[in-house]
This record gives C-alpha cells, sequence and structure tokens, in this order.
C-alpha cells in the first residue's frame, strides 16, 4: 500500500515538473521564471577588494535623485570582481523578487567607505565613498541575461554636487546656507537639495549639497536645472535672503558651479507693498516680524500688502503685529498656505494674537494656523485679538486663553472682540475665558458681522459663553449660517449668558440660520430668543455645509463629517 502511495505522489511531482518547466511559473516582475535570471559582473575592482554592502541600482536616466526599482543591495568585491543577481524592489526593499524583465538601464554601483557596513538598506548614500554609472545604457533581455562590465573602460565617476559663492565679503563671519528649488516660487516642500549651515569667512565659501530626504543627508548625486536659494544668518536671525536669476544645471559633467552674488536677486526685488501684484513676499519668520516694521512709500509699513509664500514653522514667543496706536490697515494673503505654532504669553497684556489690532481698512485672509497657543488677559484670538477688519477665509486648530478675571475677557477662537467681518473662517481646539464673552469664533461681537463659520472643541467661561459668539451686542451685530460642533459648552458663573451658538445676545442683535450639534445639551435662561440655540443638526458632511452657503473654494476639502 506505501510503495503505491509514493508511485503516485512520484507520478504528479513529475507531471507538475513538466508542466512548469513547460509553461513556466508567474513572476511578480513581469517575466516567467522560465526566464533567465538577470545579473551583472564587474570587474577590473582591486582597489575595493573587500568592500561589503555595495549596491548595484539600475536606472531609466542618469538622474540619481529616485531610489532605483531594480538592483542588488548587499554584493561583496572579491577577487577583483562584483557578481550580482538583480531584483525588483517594487514591494519595498524587504521583498526582494527576482527580476526576469527586459529593458535598457543605466547601471549604477555605489560602493561604501572600507569597514563600512551600512546598517540602512537602500538609496542612503551618507554611507557612500564612491558612485559610478555607465557611460551608456545597458540592454536586458532573454538574449542578454547577464552583463559583465569593466569599472574603467564602461563607468565613469559621478561626483557629488557642489556651489561656490563669491562676492560676499558684507556677511562674513555670518552662516550660510543652500537650497534648491525646481523653480523661482521656492515653494515649501519642493526642495530638492540643500547645504549644512557653517559660518564663513571672506569673500567666498564652498557648499557641498546635501540630499533633502527623509534617509539621512548624504551628498546629492542629482541632475537637473534648480534655482537657488541663498540664506544668510546671524545670531540665529536670518539677515538677507537670495535667489538666483536664473536656474543652474547639474549633471555629471557639470557638477561644481561658481556663482557670485550679482547672480542673485532679492525675492522682493521689484516688490513695493502698494498692491496686491507687488505684494511684498513672507516666506520665513523673520520676513513675518519684519510686516509693518518701516514707514514711508515703498517700505515694509502696516499698511502694505503682503503675501505669504512658504509654510511657516515660529519659535519662542510671538509678539503681535499691530497695536492700539499703531494698528494693521494692509492686506495679508496667506495663499492657502501655515503658519505653525504661533504662542503668545502675555497674561498682563491685552489685543494679542497673529495680529493684535487691525483697523477697518485691514484684511487677513486665505491662511491656516495650526497648533495656536495663545494667553493673554483681553481681548484675545488666534488670528487678531481685536478686529475691526476683514479676517476671511481662514482654519486655525490650537487653544485661546484669556485670563482676565473681572469685566469682560473677550476671547474667541478666531478673534477676541470683533467690529468688522469674519466670513468663512473654522476653529478646532480649546477656548477658555476666566471671566465673561468667550466664544468658539468671537468673544464679543460688538457690532460686527459672523457668518459661514464653524467651531469645533470645548469653550469654557464665567458667564456669555457660546459655541460661535460669546456676546452679541448693538444693531449691526449679526451671526449668520454659522454651525456650533463643539463637544462641550462650559459656564462656571451663574445668571444668564448661556447658548449653543451664542452665550448672550442683545436685543437688537440678530441671528439667522444658525445651526447647533443636537447632542449639545446646554440649559438657557427662557427670556433668551431660541435664535442663540441654533438649530438641531444630528449629522453633517461637505454637501450638507454646502446646502447651508458654505460654497467658497476656501471649504474644499476642509469641511467636517460627523459626528
Amino acid at each position: 500500500m506505501k510503495s503505491t502511495i509514493k508511485k503516485t505522489f512520484g507520478i504528479i511531482a513529475l507531471v507538475v515538473i513538466i508542466v512548469f518547466s513547460m509553461t513556466g511559473c508567474p513572476n511578480p516582475s513581469g517575466g516567467i521564471s522560465g526566464e533567465p535570471q538577470r545579473s551583472v559582473t564587474i570587474t577590473d575592482l582591486s582597489s575595493y577588494n573587500g568592500r561589503q554592502m555595495v549596491r548595484v541600482g539600475l536606472y531609466p536616466t542618469n538622474n540619481l535623485d529616485s531610489t532605483p526599482a531594480i538592483g542588488a543591495l548587499s554584493g561583496t568585491i572579491a577577487s577583483n570582481t562584483l557578481e550580482t543577481v538583480l531584483y525588483s524592489f517594487a514591494g519595498g526593499f524587504n521583498e526582494n523578487v527576482p527580476w526576469g524583465g527586459s529593458g535598457e538601464y543605466y547601471v549604477v554601483l555605489r560602493i561604501p567607505p572600507p569597514g563600512s557596513n551600512p546598517s540602512v538598506r537602500g538609496i542612503v548614500d551618507s554611507t557612500v565613498e564612491h558612485i559610478y554609472i555607465t557611460r551608456s545604457k545597458v540592454t536586458f533581455n532573454e538574449a542578454n541575461p547577464d552583463q559583465t562590465l569593466n569599472l574603467y573602460t564602461d563607468f565613469e565617476v559621478v561626483p557629488p554636487r557642489d556651489i561656490t559663492i563669491s562676492g560676499v565679503s558684507d556677511y562674513a563671519g555670518q552662516t550660510a546656507y543652500i537650497t534648491l528649488y525646481p523653480d523661482s516660487s521656492i515653494t515649501s516642500g519642493t526642495e530638492v537639495s540643500f547645504s549644512e549651515g557653517t559660518p564663513f569667512y571672506g569673500d567666498s565659501f564652498k557648499k557641498e549639497l546635501k540630499m533633502n530626504t527623509s534617509h539621512g543627508a548624504g551628498p546629492w548625486y542629482g541632475s537637473g536645472s534648480y534655482y537657488v536659494l541663498l540664506e544668510f544668518e546671524d545670531n540665529g536671525s536670518t539677515t538677507d535672503t537670495y535667489i538666483s536669476n536664473n536656474a543652474v544645471t547639474f549633471s555629471n559633467t557639470a557638477f561644481s558651479h561658481v556663482l557670485d552674488l550679482s547672480d542673485f536677486t532679492d525675492p522682493n526685488a521689484g516688490m513695493d507693498g502698494l498692491t496686491e501684484a507687488t505684494a511684498f513676499r513672507v516666506y520665513n519668520k523673520d520676513t513675518l516680524e519684519r510686516i509693518g516694521s518701516e514707514t514711508g512709500s515703498g517700505k515694509w509699513t502696516r499698511s502694505a500688502y503682503y503675501k505669504l509664500t512658504d509654510d511657516i514653522t515660529l519659535t519662542g514667543y510671538w509678539t503681535p503685529i499691530g497695536t492700539y496706536n499703531r494698528p494693521f490697515t494692509g492686506t495679508f494673503d496667506g495663499g492657502g498656505y501655515s503658519i505653525s505654532d504661533l504662542a503668545v504669553n502675555a497674561p498682563s497684556a491685552l489685543n494679542q494674537g497673529l495680529f493684535g489690532y487691525i483697523n477697518p481698512a485691514g484684511v487677513v485672509k486665505n491662511l491656516n494656523l495650526v497648533n495656536v497657543n495663545n494667553i493673554a488677559e483681553e481681548s484675545v484670538g488666534s488670528v487678531a485679538g481685536l478686529s475691526y477688519g476683514t479676517l476671511q477665509n481662514i482654519s486655525v486648530t490650537g487653544r485661546v486663553e484669556g485670563t482676565r478675571s473681572e469685566w469682560d475677557v473677550t476671547v474667541g477662537g478666531i478673534v477676541g472682540q470683533n467690529l468688522g467681518l469674519v466670513e468663512n473662517c473654522s476653529f478646532s481646539g480649546e477656548v477658555v475665558g476666566t471671566s465673561t464673552a468667550v466664544g468658539g469664533i468671537v468673544g464679543l461681537l460688538n457690532g460686527g458681522t459672523v457668518r459661514y463659520c464653524y467651531a469645533e472643541g470645548s469653550v469654557s467661561g464665567v458667564n456669555n459663553v457660546g459655541g460661535v459668539a460669546g456676546r452679541t451686542t448693538g444693531a449691526a451685530a449679526a451671526v449668520e449660517y454659522c454651525v456650533a460642533l463643539n463637544t462641550s459648552i462650559t459656564r462656571t458663573g451663574s445668571g444668564t449668558g448661556f447658548g449653543r451658538v451664542i452665550g448672550y445676545h442683545h436685543n437688537i442683535s440678530t441671528e439667522t440660520g444658525n445651526y447647533a450639534r443636537s447632542s449639545l445639551e446646554i440649559n438657557i435662561d427662557p427670556q433668551e430668543p431660541a435664535g442663540i440655540q441654533g438649530m438641531n443638526i444630528t449629522s453633517w458632511n461637505p454637501a450638507w455645509f454646502a446646502s447651508i452657503g458654505f460654497t467658497d473654494p476656501w471649504w474644499t476639502g476642509k469641511l467636517p463629517t460627523g459626528p
């Protein structure tokens, strides 16, 4: 019986082998296992005998910015030769699939320093001593599965890229930085390379360019045309910034460039801040702090036009732009970019935020504030402490707190006290006040208008506490088509002034078309109008918001779905 079973299984196994040998089995890299395995042998490597973790990659072009999809990661050079089998990395470096494909590729050889055993797999050039690339493409196919190449006749050295800048004696002793961008807009997130910042002395300096990747800051071997951003820093503060007038082209034959300061232009050259078209560019903390610091036509005054052209992450505590005696009357267009980590710590001051005091002519729009943490005594918000102007198309996350213990603290997620227009704004986070007039969007609405805004998170105060507005007062005060999605609204005092949308409503103010989540249940004074509660909603999504008027393009991708 046992011999019969063995014979049966033997016949089945033989059939399986014959079938597979005739048809081949599926290969995830696009070929079949019956195809010859592709490999590369490189000779004349006597200078590198014994080197481990030698890497080979196949590239469709001679630009080495990207990670190769085909290659070998752990070859060892022995007897002057490197022999490697090629794999597909389409599923990641941990899923090495034998490659049996075809095509023409540049072969790139990466050799680590002596005694090096790189622990990070992949294209991490911080552990590379030399890189070589074939002078021309190499063909792989079924007829040519194995390629033998000679280091000296088939390869050329890929040198690391560098830039020398001359004519900079005025900045001697300062720290210089270089960053490469694909165009002159120096847009955040598009950087392809950078240099480490080190002080220099004399009339020139040389910078070796580094990779701009999360894997490490090894030498950069990329190719292409890029604009050069040049920044000078003194004692931690940027003194001047320049952008090259023309793009600089890098390749294996044009790997080192020498530029003079005259080849660069200030990004704000030709900008006078007198119109939106000539708005001053704001792209880092120093240019943000420069707003309103100068006087005279064409200068960085409080009445000029400004345009944010990059995301900014702030450090330390912020001093607001504009005061009661010197209010901001210009236009600040965020361009859809973000300012992160805005922090104000002024428990004895009033009119605090990114902007302190905004006059009727002032405009702040198209801005994201991320992770705000503002604390002040009175009239405190994320965007502005007090505004007579226009706050439009603004989204904020974070925390705002007012510390005044008597009278009105006027603290709001967007603005502490508003006498102008707040439109298409949202706040998600925590608003805290130690006295009255505390709201998720506006603390005190003193004759202004709030419309098409929504608030999420928690709001707490003593009295006059509301999900959107803490208190409205005056015939011109209006809250229209706003939504309170707050998870909690807390009043620590007693008496009147507690509502889902509006905490305290002056009898001549108006409210129209406002909503609040139905689960947000609070007890209000029966003498207060029902409008301060808002109409109930049990669920919401972008389509629902659009149905009540949230149709501005600003809201694309920003409206929540819940609960």
